[in-house]
């Protein structure tokens, strides 16, 4: 069964999932990272920030690669757990730190 492409911003639960590479495309992975790091910023400071614009970037194949995994107690009921390693320096916003106090 061929796989949908999961790339569209407002896909919620698990069709937000990439189930192969070519799901995961550079735009969604930029926009990924900025919801993660949102979210992580909100964590810390409290302070809730909106999606902002990253700077344009794209996988150097180099180092980028997608691991095909699957995970289970038995062969007849297992599940995919793929994902891609990458390594890459990447611009970030700016975001800036609010101190609680």
């Amino acid at each position: 069964m061929a796989s949908q492409a999961n790339n569209s911003p407002n896909r919620k639960g698990t069709q937000r999932y990439c189930h192969n590479k070519q799901d995961l495309t550079d735009a969604l992975l930029a926009q990924r990272l900025n919801d993660t790091f949102i979210g992580l910023i909100e964590q810390i400071s409290g302070t809730r920030y909106a999606r902002t614009a990253w700077p344009s970037f794209t996988f150097t194949p180099e180092i980028s690669f997608w691991i095909a995994h699957h995970y289970g107690q038995n062969k007849h009921k297992q599940q995919p757990a793929s994902y891609t390693q990458d390594k890459k320096n990447m611009g970030a916003p700016y975001l800036p730190h609010t101190a609680k106090g």
